[in-house]
């Protein structure tokens, strides 16, 4: 503390696991990447980043406070709903920011301020189940009926950028087939090098133009270069390899061990976790996302 000119260091099972990945993310950009800096500013810097705001967080932040977390979540959350509504209705910022700045964003839920309606989907899915959560395990306390109200709001703004999503994938595919992705993972462990520590964490499109499949020509999507694998552990096993995945599935094994544990304040939290994990087996990954489960 600042009074005790003292610096404290909270220690738990998450922690060997975070600075791993930290650690193999500083070592698998300084390996495979000429330009370093460029790369730390990216998902290079991203784990790291990660880390030390775990590091810190859990030295400020008890389990008895850790629904103070959610809480936070709850106000961005309901500001990206009724943006969402608003662009559905065509009056959202979009039309404010095409109209300040002679920008040409569409008027409809395409445009998020999230960034895509697949992130503000991912989003409202995880900080649906933490409200979910703390609403179940609050009891007859006075803010429960806020928090099914907005619960209710997320889902259908969930709804939305759920159904947008599917209509851009219609038009323009977003997803690398999972034949494909499947197919890069496997040759690149065929080196020891790439297999233990993969080909950088920002290397995924670089990888995807020499390992592409033959057989992905003959597809719609022959002309588009991926810059993600189908989803997070074939993404994260091509970047940073088999330690990566491994450092990976230790933190999602050491919040099962602690998911007995669980008490009312650290449900909630617990909830956002798992259902970030659930979302990660069958999307490729992204930065909100990540910052909410560490």
């Amino acid at each position: 503390t600042a009074a005790k000119k003292t610096v404290q260091l909270t220690l738990s099972p998450f922690f060997a696991p975070v600075c791993v990945l930290a650690i193999l993310s500083l070592v698998s950009v300084v390996l495979n990447n000429t330009y370093i800096v460029s790369s730390l500013v990216n998902y290079g810097g991203l784990f790291i980043a990660l880390a030390i705001l775990f590091v810190t967080g859990s030295s400020l932040l008890t389990q008895k406070e850790s629904k103070v977390f959610v809480h936070a979540l709850i106000l961005p959350g309901l500001l990206l709903s009724v943006f969402t509504f608003a662009e559905l209705l065509g009056w959202g910022p979009s039309r404010i920011f095409n109209g300040l700045l002679s920008t040409q964003f569409p008027n409809s839920p395409l445009f998020s301020v999230s960034g895509s309606p697949l992130i503000a989907a991912e989003f409202l899915f995880v900080l649906l189940a933490g409200v979910i959560a703390l609403a179940v395990t609050q009891g007859k306390k006075k803010l429960v009926p806020f928090y099914f109200l907005s619960s209710f709001i997320f889902a259908i703004a969930l709804i939305v950028n759920i159904y947008t999503v599917y209509q851009a994938q219609r038009t323009s595919p977003l997803f690398l087939p999972y034949g494909a992705s499947w197919s890069i993972m496997i040759d690149g462990l065929k080196s020891v090098k790439s297999s233990l520590i993969g080909f950088g964490p920002d290397n995924y499109g670089v990888v995807f133009l020499h390992l592409k499949p033959v057989w992905l020509n003959t597809t719609p999507v022959w002309a588009i270069q991926f810059i993600q694998a189908n989803n997070f552990f074939l993404n994260l096993i091509t970047t940073l390899g088999l330690v990566g995945l491994g450092s990976w599935v230790a933190l999602a094994i050491q919040a099962l061990r602690r998911l007995k544990g669980q008490t009312e304040a650290t449900v909630p939290a617990a909830a956002i976790f798992f259902a970030s994990l659930a979302i990660e087996f069958f999307l490729p990954p992204n930065p909100v996302l990540l910052g909410t489960q560490i």
